[in-house]
């Protein structure tokens, strides 16, 4: 019902930004394939997000849902805690204040996330978090 309401919102150039962020793309590979200014992509994803009434990539994700990707269940239960954290939207200080670790320790530790996972931004990973089974929340990784 989400995408409904997405659709019907949305004016079909609007939507499609939106899908492609939600997607995890750069605005800048958005604006290759579409064959658009980079600003034009960025005023349609600030006008998409608006109306949708959401402030981020990530929450595009929730609200779009994504393609589950494999390999979270390659991840550590350590990285497993990170990611859950980034998903809440913890920054990296609020992560390493949690953790009781450096912060460059779990920028490290995200390098790492990433590599495994084959991303290259949170919202790329909040696409793989968003429908993989084996993604646990903060709070069960935690106990």
């Amino acid at each position: 019902m989400a995408s409904r309401m997405v659709v019907a919102t949305l004016s079909p150039r609007e939507h499609t930004v939106c899908l492609a962020a939600a997607q995890g793309h750069s605005n800048k590979l958005i604006a290759f394939e579409l064959e658009l200014s980079l600003s034009t992509v960025a005023t349609l994803l600030g006008r998409g997000l608006r109306k949708l009434g959401v402030t981020s990539r990530v929450a595009l994700v929730r609200l779009f849902g994504a393609p589950p990707r494999r390999g979270v269940e390659r991840l550590t239960p350590s990285e497993r805690a990170i990611v859950a954290l980034l998903f809440e939207g913890c920054s990296y200080d609020d992560i390493a204040a949690q953790r009781r670790r450096k912060r460059s320790t779990v920028a490290r530790q995200l390098s790492s996330i990433y590599r495994k996972l084959g991303v290259c931004s949170r919202a790329e990973l909040a696409s793989v978090l968003s429908l993989d089974p084996h993604t646990h929340s903060a709070e069960e990784t935690r106990s």
